[in-house]
């Protein structure tokens, strides 16, 4: 259900979890979860802005 994007909340209703870390305890991360969550992170690094060089820094 996480991995369908159900929220936690409603996912833990409907499990009986009451807390969130029962919820985290159960939760099992695969390979396929932190290769997806590596290609986020990739994504979110490559989609910031390129840094501008400051000029204050710039000795002339």
């Amino acid at each position: 259900m996480d991995r369908a994007g159900i929220p936690r909340a409603t996912i833990r209703r409907i499990i009986g979890h009451e807390t969130d870390a029962m919820f985290d305890r159960y939760r099992i991360v695969d390979q396929r979860d932190v290769d997806e969550a590596g290609a986020k992170a990739e994504q979110y690094l490559n989609d910031q802005p390129k840094s501008r060089p400051n000029p204050k820094d710039e000795s002339t």
